[in-house]
């Protein structure tokens, strides 16, 4: 099975191919930073219809992650958005890095030549339990979300200074509303950025900004294009939804 953005995708032609697409009901929009494993954090973070940042956090297990969603709402309200984990299969920073850019192991004849496994199955593994909670859960890659929005800044993402860059462009640019005053660690960020685009799925166009594409394993993929625009009136949540 390959997780690669770039193979074996189809670009879906309405919201009613998702299953479980009943967007009525959503009212919570869970973005989850994915660690390539237990022992490195996994930041969450959870945005209303409003745009308001409910909670962010900081979790470690699959068991975690799946908790706290039980506890946060009924899960027929969720939108949960997993940003893809890294394969750290792969020895080196370096080599890491170069995958990125080319998904062809370099070190063998070019008739040969395999698909890399870029990110971990990790990713795969927890959207199988969310679905089966009963969330609608997609798979999305925050560095290319970044990159369409043009989130661009010179610095390391994972800095102090890069995480302040980051969280500056999602406060000016992304509208969200009750942003900490504190920084806030680079996972964190990267999750809120992966809950925006959840929510684009209530707010935005399919195929102006974003698509959604499906692999040959029927997961699905929210690739946004361009941020929506700002909503200028708050939304009356139901009694059920937390505050």
């Amino acid at each position: 099975m390959s997780y690669s953005p770039l193979y074996d995708k189809t670009a879906i032609q309405s919201i009613s191919e998702l299953p479980m697409a009943n967007l009525a009901q959503r009212w919570t929009f869970v973005g989850i930073d994915m660690a390539p494993n237990a022992s490195l954090e996994s930041g969450m973070a959870f945005l209303d219809r409003d745009l308001t940042l409910l909670r962010m956090d900081k979790l470690y297990s699959d068991d975690a992650i799946i908790e706290t969603l039980k506890q946060f709402g009924a899960p027929h309200t969720l939108i949960v958005c997993l940003d893809m984990p890294k394969n750290l299969s792969i020895p080196g920073r370096f080599r890491q890095e170069e995958i990125k850019n080319n998904a062809m192991r370099l070190d063998t004849p070019i008739y040969d030549r395999d698909v890399v496994e870029r990110f971990s199955p990790r990713g795969v593994t927890l959207y199988d339990r969310i679905k089966e909670l009963g969330a609608l859960p997609l798979l999305t890659f925050t560095p290319n979300t970044k990159s369409a929005f043009q989130f661009f800044f010179p610095y390391k993402s994972r800095s102090p200074q890069g995480c302040r860059a980051l969280q500056s462009l999602i406060d000016e640019e992304l509208g969200i509303k009750n942003m900490p005053n504190n920084l806030a660690p680079s996972s964190v960020l990267e999750a809120l950025i992966a809950a925006y685009s959840g929510w684009m799925l209530m707010t935005g166009t399919l195929n102006e900004h974003y698509s959604i594409v499906k692999d040959l394993n029927n997961y699905f993929y929210m690739m946004p294009k361009t941020p929506c625009d700002i909503p200028q009136d708050s939304l009356v949540r139901p009694e059920w939804v937390p505050m």
